[in-house]
């Protein structure tokens, strides 16, 4: 008995409509060995094992989101990604500048500069965050929602986790690998999934897969997962299962962490028929929201310091009017503890009733009724030396009406390392979404000293 595999399909959809899910092996087998094998097992197999992104939720709970609805990026989630990168003929900086917040997206800015290495090859900044020591996974789901970039062909965006072990060499990546959810380097409808193992030199090993769907274009909005297993990886786009593998041997590490970045891969992102353009930049990756679910309640994530002393460069923006001169610095030599500390150098002493001043990059979202405690250590080059903070709403950024009473405070510093605290409540803000920063004031020509700044709610 002939009939086409056109046919064969379409009886087969009118079926599978009437079948109860349990009868759906046995069915697809009764077809098999009825149309002289004309289905293969392999199809059959994919199709009676589909799992679909709603059917995994319901077996998992939420352990970390963000919806990136505050002014700033949470630092109690993420860190911006300072590194440098020699990528093909471009020597590229993530920078924490070209990461921002924006009416509710995440928004990863890819740039040129006006600079050049020492060997000539041009300069550009992209922009990455990690949840790297703020949150780590294993086995569960990630979705995000993202915006496929526009306009620049070679510039990629990814949304990816890492494992810290992935630079073991031993022929397998159960012990950890990279797992690129999603790039998207040709700014054409293809997409691509990878696993990366064994590190990045002379042993790495990949495997990967490309997509190309209708409806994935420059400048629309997708939903990009993965059901990450102990046995294989299940991708998706929209909800559609997209990629199946166990490649490298599925990675068993529990302590994955999360990326979004921003980079410029030219020319292997170029390569199907495109162009890199330098003169193209800026073009930005955009980020709506990011998800992990996980059947392990331990993993469940908890705000509790949004800057937590660590003093990281990329935490700290400094306020400086060009007319006069401040610099900001990070110093090993003089700290607390840690690796480093924050340094301002006043050159020129701002004029009566201007600042120079410093503020948090980050905000924490205010509770109602909420207690909440700044600490930090501070000193100087100069005896009794004026220094004020402040902790206004959204960092100080625009606030408008403050529904706190503005938490600032005068003191003087001397030359020794003193530890100082303040605590303050929040009112009633139930009807309202904003955010908590810190500044902190330089009044007087010297050289300022800060460490271990720490807002936390109690």
């Amino acid at each position: 008995m002939l009939i086409s595999y056109a046919y064969l399909n379409t009886i087969m959809k009118i079926h599978l409509t009437m079948i109860q899910s349990k009868h759906l092996s046995l069915f697809l087998l009764v077809y098999c060995l009825l149309f002289d094998g004309r289905i293969k097992a392999q199809e059959i197999e994919n199709v009676a094992t589909q799992t679909s992104i709603e059917s995994i939720k319901k077996k998992l709970q939420i352990v970390f989101e963000d919806d990136f609805h505050g002014l700033f990026l949470d630092h109690s989630k993420w860190k911006r990604v300072c590194k440098d990168r020699n990528n093909f003929q471009y020597k590229v900086f993530w920078r924490p500048k070209n990461v921002s917040v924006r009416k509710g997206n995440l928004v990863l800015t890819t740039s040129k500069t006006d600079s050049t290495s020492f060997d000539g090859t041009p300069i550009l900044q992209s922009g990455g965050i990690s949840s790297k020591n703020k949150f780590v996974n294993g086995f569960g789901l990630y979705e995000a929602r993202i915006k496929i970039i526009q306009g620049c062909p070679g510039v990629t965006g990814a949304f990816w986790l890492m494992s810290p072990d992935i630079a073991k060499v031993d022929g397998s990546g159960r012990d950890g690998s990279e797992i690129d959810i999603i790039e998207m380097p040709w700014n054409t409808g293809m997409t691509q999934h990878a696993i990366h193992w064994d590190g990045y030199g002379d042993d790495h090993k990949k495997d990967h897969h490309v997509n190309s769907l209708d409806g994935i274009k420059p400048g629309s909005w997708h939903i990009f997962a993965l059901y990450w297993t102990p046995d294989e990886y299940i991708f998706y786009v929209d909800g559609k299962q997209t990629w199946r593998t166990s490649a490298g041997g599925v990675s068993q590490s529990p302590n994955a962490h999360l990326l979004l970045t921003s980079n410029v891969l030219a020319p292997w992102g170029v390569k199907k028929g495109n162009h890199f353009d330098i003169e193209s930049l800026p073009v930005t990756m955009k980020v709506d929201w990011v998800r992990v679910y996980s059947g392990n309640p331990k993993k469940k994530w908890e705000e509790t310091s949004v800057i937590d002393g660590s003093m990281e460069q990329s935490n700290w923006v400094l306020q400086c009017n060009k007319k006069f001169n401040a610099e900001l610095e990070y110093t090993t030599e003089e700290k607390v503890d840690g690796d480093q500390a924050l340094k301002v150098t006043v050159i020129n002493q701002a004029p009566e009733k201007k600042y120079y001043f410093i503020r948090t990059e980050q905000g924490i979202d205010i509770y109602s009724n909420k207690m909440y405690r700044l600490t930090f250590y501070a000193k100087s080059d100069q005896e009794n030396m004026p220094f004020h903070y402040a902790i206004p709403e959204s960092g100080g950024m625009q606030a408008g009406k403050f529904r706190i009473k503005r938490t600032t405070g005068k003191i003087h510093l001397n030359k020794q390392w003193k530890k100082y605290a303040v605590e303050f409540t929040t009112k009633d803000i139930s009807k309202v979404k904003d955010q908590l920063g810190v500044r902190f004031h330089f009044p007087k020509k010297g050289v300022y000293y800060l460490d271990k700044v720490e807002l936390e709610t109690l």
